[in-house]
């Protein structure tokens, strides 16, 4: 069978539509001017010794995520129309252990 460009963007424009969920959709990135309470998108430290490269020492063998919410289940109330999770923990960050009130 001959793949063509046409059958390639077929194929992925059917796969997008079956796990496109527009509910699920979120904003990763706002505008400057979105307003206060924004976190600051910035690293903190000289790298390597910074907060990226301690992320992946942390986070980067495993095999699960660390999530305290169940994705699954979270996906399932969304589809059902619920409001998104508002998560209560942590409260600081692993990092500096600096409370994520101050980080705007």
């Amino acid at each position: 069978m001959k793949l063509t460009i046409a059958f390639i963007t077929a194929r992925l424009e059917s796969l997008f539509d079956e796990w496109f969920i527009p509910s699920l959709h979120i904003f990763e990135d706002r505008p400057y001017d979105a307003g206060e309470g924004m976190p600051k998108r910035a690293d903190k430290g000289l790298s390597p010794h910074d907060k990226s490269h301690a992320t992946l020492v942390k986070f980067g063998g495993g095999k699960w995520s660390n999530n305290q919410i169940n994705l699954r289940e979270e996906r399932e109330r969304v589809l059902r129309g619920e409001p998104w999770t508002i998560p209560s923990e942590p409260r600081v960050d692993f990092y500096d252990q600096q409370p994520l009130s101050e980080m705007t």
